[in-house]
């Protein structure tokens, strides 16, 4: 168990306490207790490719075909210098 203080203001820090570049959902219950809980969170983007079971598929397919070392590699044109 770890003892925080609150500051003058109500705040603590608790930096040391969690993992860095989380979210987390907090709760506060009965009798003042706050709860933390991390989450994973994605945007509506993401939500809505999730939703399209053809464009995941694509995207397996696609990821499969990478580690697999297939797949089309392009290199780009040099670029005048009109």
């Amino acid at each position: 168990m770890t003892l925080v203080h609150t500051d003058i203001r109500g705040r603590v820090s608790l930096g040391k306490l969690l993992q860095p570049e989380r979210d987390y959902r907090v709760t506060l219950g009965s009798h003042g207790v706050v709860v933390l809980e991390p989450v994973t969170t994605i945007t509506d983007y993401e939500r809505a490719v999730l939703a399209n079971a053809d464009l995941v598929a694509a995207l397996d397919r696609g990821r499969a075909q990478a580690e697999s070392g297939q797949g089309r590699i392009t290199q780009r044109r040099p670029r005048s210098t009109n």
